[in-house]
């Protein structure tokens, strides 16, 4: 690109050092230079694409109502919170029952009813605190002591002590009977 100052001086028109200066100054801030152009013609192509890309991104939530997304937002954020409360009162309950298993299998309730019974009882009873049911053990002594709903292990033990004792004591037989035609006939007793 040829210069407005050598343009001039082609053309045959001679300029002063103080016009010189003067031209210089007023095209340096009026006038760009191609590269200029080129490079905010760039710029402005760029821009063009990211206004399509923009645009054609807009067009895809056109349909969209922000108002129903809230909702279901707040639907899938209540049903997540759901969901994990739900889990953290299965996994609680299970824990629970665990627990009351080891306890019930340790006093030897192995009457299903009673357990269920007795479960239900303690859970609606009592706290829950550290992964035990707090108060269990007197809770248990106290409603046994009342209603006797389990044998404790020595009441077992002294059970089948007292069973062992009752085979061991000789057994005293009836009189023999005959039943050769379908009658009983008792046997005479001899003095």
């Amino acid at each position: 690109m040829k210069n407005f100052i050598q343009i001039l001086a082609d053309a045959g028109i001679e300029l002063t050092e103080e016009q010189k200066t003067a031209i210089d100054k007023a095209v340096s801030e009026n006038y760009k230079t191609i590269a200029d152009y080129q490079k905010q013609a760039r710029k402005v192509e760029t821009a063009e694409e990211q206004l399509k890309t923009a645009q054609e991104t807009l067009d895809k939530f056109k349909d969209i109502d922000p108002q129903k997304i809230q909702e279901e937002l707040e639907t899938y954020k209540k049903a997540a919170k759901d969901a994990e409360e739900k889990a953290a009162a299965e996994i609680l309950k299970r824990d629970q029952m665990d627990y009351l298993k080891g306890k019930f299998d340790g006093l030897g309730i192995d009457n299903k009813r009673i357990r269920e019974s007795l479960a239900g009882e303690v859970i609606g009873d009592l706290k829950w605190k550290d992964g035990e049911f707090m108060g269990l053990d007197d809770y248990l002594k106290k409603i046994n002591d009342e209603e006797h709903l389990y044998k404790t292990a020595e009441e077992k033990e002294t059970e089948e002590k007292q069973n062992q004792a009752r085979q061991n004591v000789p057994k005293f037989t009836e009189p023999s009977t005959n039943d050769k035609n379908g009658k009983k006939e008792t046997v005479p007793i001899i003095w």
